[in-house]
């Protein structure tokens, strides 16, 4: 997906595929883990959906279970890219932030969103942990740019510093300088 061709959408975000967006964030900022899912208390997913006129429709959530973060050479990537371009935080060490997706789940996710014709449409990922002059954690980090340079996709932050009222915003590749604005469609509306 270019820019240039969605500069000017929206992005619509239904009501049921919202709380399960935020159901996953306060699920995992509770502790409370699934089978199988990496027991870290950091949200990330896949969404996809559809390209339409004048909006992007997201129709679909896929949280992601397996952090790769630990494992090898993705470890030894993500500890110079955090060494390089992370914001210090006194809450959590950089050799514990950020999130490597298992490339078998993403080829799954990825399968089974061309079977159906959905697009991909971006990841998402929760901040949690207030900063000095970014109380509310819902822009991109510097590694969040970085990360998302040249991916040709939506990076989702969804802000969880006051859980009960989180904040979705949404950047082509993670630039600050490049939002679409969300709006999370109720029942009955269109």
């Amino acid at each position: 997906m270019e820019y240039s061709q969605i500069k000017n959408k929206i992005i619509k975000i239904p009501n049921d595929i919202y709380v399960k967006l935020i159901e996953h964030c306060n699920r995992k900022l509770s502790g409370l883990f699934l089978p199988n899912e990496t027991e870290e208390k950091k949200a990330y997913g896949i969404l996809g959906g559809r390209n339409n006129n004048n909006e992007l429709l997201i129709t679909e959530l896929k949280p992601l279970f397996k952090n790769m973060r630990e494992t090898g050479e993705y470890k030894l990537y993500m500890d110079d890219t955090m060494v390089e371009y992370a914001h210090p935080s006194s809450v959590t060490p950089l050799d514990k932030r950020g999130w490597i997706t298992d490339p078998t789940e993403l080829f799954f996710i990825l399968k089974e969103f061309n079977k159906n014709k959905i697009e991909f449409m971006g990841s998402y990922h929760m901040h949690k942990v207030q900063w000095k002059n970014n109380d509310m954690r819902d822009t991109p980090t510097r590694v969040d740019e970085i990360l998302g340079k040249d991916s040709r996709t939506l990076m989702f932050i969804i802000s969880m510093v006051v859980p009960n009222k989180p904040i979705i915003r949404a950047f082509y590749e993670g630039d600050i300088n490049k939002e679409i604005d969300v709006i999370i469609e109720t029942i009955g509306e269109k």
